[in-house]
């Protein structure tokens, strides 16, 4: 129907017209930051902080009290639960944060606020009782 060098042409255009899509394409991909910094849960930084600051109860009381804010309830299917479930223990354990009744109240609001993870609960601090009645 038209000459060949029409063709010729109309592919050159829309080649010419599409090299700035290409390029602003290529140029995305080769700005985007893949480097995403992975963020430390909160339970893994009030581990750390109790574990730090395991003789200090000025520091501990403020860790304890975030806890029971944010940590509360946790779900059981979580993806932190065993790491819930030590802090947990940890601070049950530690002397200088509790007494043995204030650990009492300390399992019983956490029973009631997780009743699905009562036996766990209970566990934890049970062991954590032992392992004070040793030290």
């Amino acid at each position: 129907m038209f000459n060949i060098s029409f063709y010729v042409v109309c592919w050159l255009v829309f080649f010419l017209l599409c090299l700035p899509v290409i390029f602003a394409g290529l140029l995305a991909v080769a700005l985007e930051n893949d480097k995403t910094e992975i963020q430390e849960s909160r339970l893994s930084i009030l581990f750390k902080e109790l574990n730090e600051f395991a003789n200090d109860k000025a520091k501990l009381k403020p860790l304890l009290d975030e806890f029971l804010r944010s940590f509360k309830t946790y779900p059981k299917n979580g993806e932190e639960y065993g790491l819930w479930i030590e802090l947990i223990s940890a601070f049950a354990v530690n002397m200088n944060l509790m007494e043995v009744d204030e650990v009492v109240n300390f399992q019983d609001s956490l029973e009631s606020a997780n009743p699905e993870s009562k036996a766990n609960i209970k566990e934890a601090i049970g062991r954590a009782l032992q392992k004070r009645e040793s030290k």
